[in-house]
């Protein structure tokens, strides 16, 4: 979202925001009123128009339909679903996580469930909230990397 949303959020009185979908500006200006965050990170949406372009092994790493067709999800053509077994998709919501981890020190791992399905946050001010079964996956990646192989991630618990 740019400054023009963020306008209108505060127009409206918003005092709280999910999500990373803010430019750095909106969010500057966001915290600046005094606007609450909390990340999201939605572990099957491949928001294909902003990703594809900047991150194009994600091509390969979406559920296709049966006539070979990328799987739209929740009724929106912008949001493809990510496969967790492809290592593409796996990688970069693992690298979401630790970019996150490095600008918000509190992620909070919340079991409620939203209407989605996803898990919600219990609520650490700018905490990222992963959806449901990507700590887990990362999880079991951690004790891969302890075992010896490479790469990064850190789980606070």
């Amino acid at each position: 979202m740019n400054e023009k949303h963020v306008g209108l959020m505060l127009d409206a009185g918003f005092n709280f925001v999910q999500g990373g979908s803010f430019t750095p500006e909106a969010m500057t200006r966001l915290k600046d009123a005094g606007v609450h965050r909390m990340m999201y990170i939605c572990s099957r949406t491949i928001y294909h128009e902003l990703l594809f372009p900047k991150w194009p092994q994600l091509k390969t790493a979406t559920i296709l339909t049966p006539d070979q067709q990328h799987k739209v999800i929740y009724n929106n053509p912008a949001r493809y679903a990510g496969c967790y077994n492809q290592p593409a998709w796996f990688d970069y919501v693992t690298k979401l996580m630790d970019q996150w981890q490095e600008t918000s020190p509190r992620p909070a791992w919340a079991a409620r469930r939203g209407a989605h399905g996803q898990a919600q946050a219990a609520g650490d001010r700018d905490g990222p909230v992963a959806a449901d079964g990507v700590r887990e996956r990362a999880e079991r990646a951690e004790a891969g990397r302890a075992r010896g192989a490479s790469g990064k991630l850190r789980l606070p618990i």
